[in-house]
């Protein structure tokens, strides 16, 4: 087979320049207002509490008289996008909550509930009649949507769309689930020709109505968990405007919105319409200011409870209520424990601590020690920042109908997202009691080592999902209850944790039914305090790459040659790198030390060649009869970084060993979270295997002639 020109990977580590050739920036796609995105700047966000009476908050406000509902319009702000921006912008933070705050994991879809329908004898303003006598007639539109929904149908509004939400928190334990349904509607036609209480015509009535409903399905206050407001319903308005309305409202002097009504104006002189305004909107629980604050803890600061922009909720009337949540853990000490420490009751979770405390130091009135408002006011106006943030969200989302926003990493195309998350909680609930340090005599020094434990643990679940789809189910042979990874498929032979440092990662695994080795330098502190089942699979090993391949291909293809048993490379294995550094440009060639090569994940960290530090802020991998269909800077970050670079040349380097360029940003605490995943090959003949063998040889000669490669051995203390 004819071998495709390469560099070789362990050779000096500035590549040649046409290999630096700049990397083409992606640019969005023109907007619906035919405005390029770097043309266009998104008006800064200047909410107003007050604004001109309008149709649509009259008719609101009206409907008050006849539903007996107290309707409350909280801000208001103008928009240059369209009513079909506003839609799409709610309803993508309606279906990721998660973006609005740090404590909700996700919404998972429910059914439709089957809802009465209001009876179809509703009341409608008599056109004809100018001091607004009503009349009773039959409302074909009433009948289809929910008794608790008769403000749409007073706005003349129809159903554009409903679907119901399960707001999952990340701490189950602790914060309730949410059922919520979502209720979208729009004005089809002029909802009335004259005003009903001056009995002039309504220059608004023509413009486009919208409104998209947020009606949390509870009995009382007490079923809200903290992260949603506490409102009986949330709904976010827009009004459409005309543009001699526009022009009239600017030139309007005194009036409070008049500065940030203009029309914003482009980088190139062109100018953009106001569209519309955007209402936020709410309708108060009966109990909301009378309910048992006792039995609502409050949240960690985020967007949607409060915790806004910097420089936004300053004034007085958005203070900040004390987060007992927070102040409960502040007044115990951490606490160092071993990665085994067991939780007793002197030496509890984080969780079940910061609980108890809530429970034993809870006194009526707890935030006057710094507020001296009432529990009422201190509600409100908690509830005042929480429609702030939330608005402002809605705000800038709307604009990306303007300027499309552009992802600069995916997520989760190998493993679904869904899955990840409720794994991996799951498995962090059962490891909750690991440190992934153990103690050290005399240090007084606190760290943040929980970072490093939920780190493996993520990486161990995203490792058992993606072992389930490549490897075939398999008969339980642990009774672990309750447990479905317990038949979930597996690498027959084991996994390979090259470079494990203290072995946390081997024990997730291995605690959970899972088989293999992790191989390090010298053992860690932590390995005595492991369970004897991960103290047998955690090995001391000498750093001697060279010496594990044979010196030709021929005793490679027989399979012989001296330095073969010192390999810790078995068959039908999976080989890990996590953060491996030195070690992580090698695992692509030892993946082909089996007879048949055996697939890997890398996590890269350190920048490093095989026998040198890889350097290049660019990298441009040669053309591959098997590149990747777009190229291997598909999905990565835009512009130029080292890190993108290595990255991209790890995944060139595992194509020439025969794998097909898989990658995954994993969802972990850590600012380099790309993980390589080999598990596909192109190579499908005897001969393109060889050819890759042969490849992978030539580097190893390269690294043994320059001898630049120095094997690590244990030495020094115990680290």
């Amino acid at each position: 087979m004819k071998q495709h020109a390469s560099p070789s990977i362990a050779g000096p580590s500035r590549l040649p320049d046409e290999q630096l050739a700049p990397v083409a920036t992606l640019r969005a796609g023109p907007s619906s207002l035919q405005v390029e995105p770097e043309s266009f700047r998104r008006p800064s966000f200047h909410p107003s509490s007050s604004f001109p009476h309008s149709a649509l908050t009259d008719r609101l406000t009206r409907s008050q008289a006849d539903t007996g509902q107290s309707w409350i319009i909280s801000l208001s702000h103008n928009v240059h996008f369209s009513r079909h921006a506003f839609f799409a912008g709610v309803k993508d933070l309606a279906v990721h909550p998660e973006r609005n705050s740090t404590v909700i994991l996700r919404a998972d879809p429910l059914p439709p509930k089957p809802t009465p329908s209001i009876a179809t004898q509703t009341r409608q303003i008599n056109q004809d009649d100018p001091k607004g006598a009503e009349k009773v007639h039959s409302n074909p539109i009433a009948e289809t949507f929910s008794a608790s929904d008769e403000e749409a149908v007073w706005l003349g509004l129809s159903r554009r769309e409903e679907f119901r939400l399960r707001l999952m928190p990340k701490q189950v334990k602790r914060d309730g689930k949410l059922d919520q349904r979502i209720a979208i509607y729009e004005s089809e036609s002029s909802p009335a020709k004259h005003d009903s209480t001056t009995g002039q015509a309504d220059h608004g009535h023509d413009a486009e109505w919208g409104m998209v409903m947020m009606i949390p399905e509870v009995k009382s206050a007490d079923e809200i968990p903290f992260y949603h407001p506490v409102v009986s319903k949330l709904a976010f308005l827009y009004e459409g405007v005309k543009r001699d309305e526009e022009e009239t409202r600017v030139a309007a002097e005194g009036s409070e919105l008049a500065p940030h009504i203009e029309s914003e104006t482009t980088s190139k002189g062109s100018s953009l319409p106001i569209r519309g305004r955007i209402y936020v909107a709410y309708l108060p629980l009966h109990s909301l200011f009378t309910r048992n604050s006792a039995k609502r803890s409050e949240p960690p600061p985020g967007p949607l409870n409060g915790g806004g922009p910097s420089g936004v909720s300053t004034a007085a009337e958005f203070s900040r209520p004390p987060n007992l949540l927070l102040a409960a853990a502040r007044r115990t000490p951490p606490k160092r424990r071993s990665p085994l420490s067991q939780s007793t009751s002197s030496d509890t979770s984080d969780t079940s601590r910061v609980d108890s405390e809530i429970s034993s130091s809870h006194k009526p009135g707890w935030s006057k020690p710094m507020h001296t408002a009432s529990s009422s006011a201190v509600d409100q106006n908690r509830l005042n920042r929480t429609l702030l943030a939330l608005f402002e969200r809605v705000f800038k989302h709307g604009y990306n109908g303007i300027t499309p926003y552009q992802k600069r990493v995916t997520h989760d195309v190998l493993v679904q997202k869904e899955s990840f998350q409720d794994l991996y909680l799951e498995l962090k609930d059962r490891h909750r009691h690991l440190d992934s340090r153990a103690p050290r005599a005399g240090s007084t020094t606190v760290e943040d080592v929980k970072r490093h434990v939920w780190k493996d643990v993520a990486i161990a679940a995203f490792l058992m999902l993606l072992w389930r789809d490549m490897y075939p189910a398999q008969e339980s042979s642990k009774s672990i209850e309750g447990k479905p990874w317990n038949s979930w498929g597996r690498p027959p032979g084991g996994f390979i944790d090259l470079g494990c440092g203290n072995g946390l990662l081997v024990h997730v695994l291995t605690s959970e039914g899972y088989s293999g080795k992790g191989y390090e330098l010298r053992a860690r502190r932590t390995w005595p305090l492991y369970p004897p089942e991960t103290r047998s699979a955690l090995v001391e090993l000498p750093i001697d790459f060279p010496s594990w391949f044979p010196q030709t291909v021929e005793e490679w293809t027989a399979g012989s040659w001296p330095g073969r048993d010192s390999c810790a490379i078995v068959s039908d294995c999976f080989v890990i790198g996590n953060h491996a550094d030195e070690i992580t440009p090698w695992i692509p060639l030892l993946s082909l030390l089996p007879r048949v090569p055996v697939p890997y994940l890398s996590l890269p960290c350190c920048f490093h060649t095989l026998d040198d530090t890889f350097n290049p802020l660019n990298f441009n991998p040669p053309a591959h009869p098997h590149s990747p269909p777009g190229n291997f800077a598909e999905g990565l970050e835009e512009g130029q970084s080292r890190y993108k670079a290595y990255i991209m040349w790890l995944g060139y380097c595992g194509l020439l060993c025969g794998w097909e360029w898989e990658k995954e940003s994993l969802r972990i605490p850590s600012t380099k979270g790309w993980a390589i995943i080999a598990r596909r090959r192109w190579t499908t003949t005897d001969e393109e295997l060889l050819a890759c063998r042969q490849w992978a040889l030539e580097q190893v000669d390269v690294v043994r002639k320059r001898g630049m490669f120095k094997v690590r051995e244990r030495e020094g203390k115990d680290h």
